[in-house]
């Protein structure tokens, strides 16, 4: 009973904060019109603070945060889309930008690439990977949970608990993953001030099996 009203106490208090703050048709308007992102389908909407997608698939350009680069991880990337490839192609910036549990980045490739990743161009270090997304490869089926503002380490560890627990309640969806880390996504450039930034927390989900029918 009382995990019962910690979940929905978390999730009230999650719902308040979005009506607060804005909702997805709001965090829609906040992202950049003319950079490519996955594309996704709404499988439904839960509470006014978080939904289910199912995506398309698509590739990413990789660095672990812990590599060479260490804080330029970001910088890294970005050149390897402008032109700092072997092939010296330069590409449009994409968003989201990944974080895996604070250890990986990921750019979204363009989608030219998203089929045969192998046309895409070659990195000029063993450091910078081109890979299907992680983000889906257990389930191309995620919950995301959205917030504006900056995404400090405190609101984030908040939103992936609040997002966790929601999904563990939910009647109709399970997490792939139960002890799995939900990915960060980040819609826009460090310069965006924080009442115009688009954020989320995505973790992979199925669909609950249908309960069984006493005989």
């Amino acid at each position: 009973l009382s995990t019962s009203r910690g979940v929905w106490g978390l999730e009230r208090e999650m719902v308040g904060r979005n009506r607060r703050q804005t909702t997805m048709a709001e965090m829609l308007d906040r992202t950049p019109k003319d950079l490519e992102t996955p594309e996704y389908s709404v499988e439904g909407e839960y509470g006014g603070c978080w939904e289910v997608r199912d995506y398309k698939k698509f590739s990413v350009v990789s660095a672990q945060m812990e590599s060479s680069f260490g804080p330029g991880t970001f910088n890294a990337l970005a050149g390897y889309i402008f032109g700092s490839n072997k092939e010296g192609v330069k590409m449009a910036m994409t968003t989201p930008v990944i974080n895996k549990g604070g250890s990986k980045m990921s750019f979204i490739m363009p989608s030219d690439y998203w089929e045969d990743k192998g046309k895409s161009p070659t990195p000029m270090t063993e450091d910078v990977t081109i890979e299907d997304s992680d983000m889906v490869a257990d389930s191309s089926t995620v919950a995301a949970m959205w917030f504006g503002g900056y995404a400090t380490k405190e609101e984030v560890d908040r939103r992936k608990k609040a997002l966790l627990s929601m999904v563990e309640s939910s009647e109709e969806w399970e997490l792939v993953s139960p002890d799995g880390d939900p990915f960060l996504l980040q819609y826009n450039d460090p310069f965006q001030p924080p009442w115009k930034r688009r954020n989320e927390v995505v973790a992979a989900v199925k669909r609950r099996a249908p309960a069984a029918v006493a005989a």
